[in-house]
């Protein structure tokens, strides 16, 4: 019996969690007004005139876009694990002064939520006069909390 209940608790909890997908993919077929229609899950006719658009290039240049992320991302993805790879080679292998804190404050840094930064980092905005009123200063602004963060 308590195999029974927990697995209808699964089930019901994938369907809670899938829900949204799947309107998320069946709404790109419905037309606006069904939109706001959340409860209704499938659309009255599976109208594919959003990919259409997407995909004849009238409004974007939506595969040079494509093919743009796609080597933005293997090239971030690339260089940040040759970089990372070869700074733990260097940590695990050289002998140095402040090489137990220097791991310390790495898994530290890999561990501590970035969650828990973004109320602070919000906070510090604000204090700063950023808060989207003025895109020149915001964009000023925002350069200089990006590299005294890094800093």
């Amino acid at each position: 019996m308590s195999r029974f209940i927990f697995r209808l608790g699964l089930t019901l909890v994938v369907f809670i969690t899938a829900y949204p997908f799947v309107w998320m993919g069946l709404s790109s077929f419905k037309s606006n007004r069904e939109i706001y229609q959340p409860v209704k899950l499938l659309p009255e006719v599976f109208d594919p005139f959003a990919y259409h658009l997407l995909l004849s290039g009238e409004f974007i240049d939506f595969y040079g876009v494509l093919v743009r992320s796609i080597m933005l991302a293997g090239g971030q993805a690339f260089l940040a694990c040759l970089i990372t790879a070869g700074a733990g080679f260097a940590i695990a292998k050289g002998r140095f002064r402040g090489k137990a804190l220097l791991g310390g404050a790495a898994l530290i840094v890999i561990l501590y939520p970035k969650q828990a930064m973004s109320l602070p980092l919000f906070e510090w905005m604000v204090s700063m006069g950023m808060n989207g009123k003025d895109r020149k200063s915001t964009r000023l602004n925002s350069s200089h909390l990006v590299i005294s963060y890094a800093v």
